[in-house]
């Protein structure tokens, strides 16, 4: 099947320059001529500088990872929008596993994850990627959409500056089967040098769980602040 423009990947970056240029190289070589979007929010490293040594399409954009996000799937050309985090290396068939999805009825979804040379501690956030859950779907692990379905849910929810990828997940559910596919995205351990796995996991389930009660965006951004810094 040809690929050309029906897939439209699209990645917020943000002072990338570690990683970037690994992502694109990888989306060159597998992603079988799809157009790949970055949206830039104003980056004061080397990030477009980089990116512009690849085919890509490169659009500035405000420090909403949200309106980033939308900015780019309103750019974009493709039936099938794959939202992709510039510090994450997608399976070298995620073009073919995208497409299978969809043959099999489903409305959208992501992969699984593994860290590249993680500790002990991250099998565990790894297999419970696997698991098609309310915690599933995360920027991580990426997501993939029908174009028309993505704007017929309003997109991602640019007042949320926190968790926007399980509110549009969670919507996107009502609408039909999300799934997980069990294909592995590779999570750089540059995510993690500076702060600890473990900090981060316990300030991301603790919030989650915030999240999921119904706390304010304001309340879930200070303790997951707080929990980083003072942990």
């Amino acid at each position: 099947m040809a690929s050309r423009n029906l897939i439209s990947i699209i990645i917020p970056a943000f002072n990338n320059e570690d990683s970037i240029g690994e992502c694109l190289e990888h989306l060159v070589a597998y992603s079988r001529g799809a157009e790949i979007i970055i949206v830039d929010g104003g980056s004061e490293d080397s990030t477009v500088a980089i990116a512009q040594e690849y085919p890509v399409r490169i659009f500035a954009g405000n420090a909403s990872r949200a309106s980033r996000m939308n900015y780019g799937a309103n750019k974009a050309g493709g039936d099938i929008l794959y939202f992709l985090d510039p510090q994450t290396i997608p399976p070298t068939d995620f073009v073919e596993a995208i497409y299978d999805s969809f043959l099999d009825g489903f409305l959208g979804g992501c992969f699984s994850i593994r860290f590249v040379n993680g500790r002990r501690l991250t099998t565990i956030k790894r297999y419970m990627s696997k698991l098609n859950m309310t915690w599933t779907g995360g920027g991580d692990q990426s997501l993939f959409v029908f174009a028309h379905t993505f704007h017929a849910l309003g997109g991602y929810d640019e007042s949320l500056e926190i968790m926007e990828d399980f509110d549009l997940v969670d919507r996107l559910r009502k609408r039909g089967k999300f799934y997980v596919h069990p294909g592995e995205i590779r999570v750089r351990p540059q995510k993690y040098q500076s702060i600890s796995y473990l900090k981060v996991q316990l300030a991301n389930v603790f919030v989650y769980q915030m999240y999921r009660i119904g706390y304010q965006q304001e309340i879930l951004k200070r303790t997951w602040t707080r929990m980083i810094e003072n942990s």
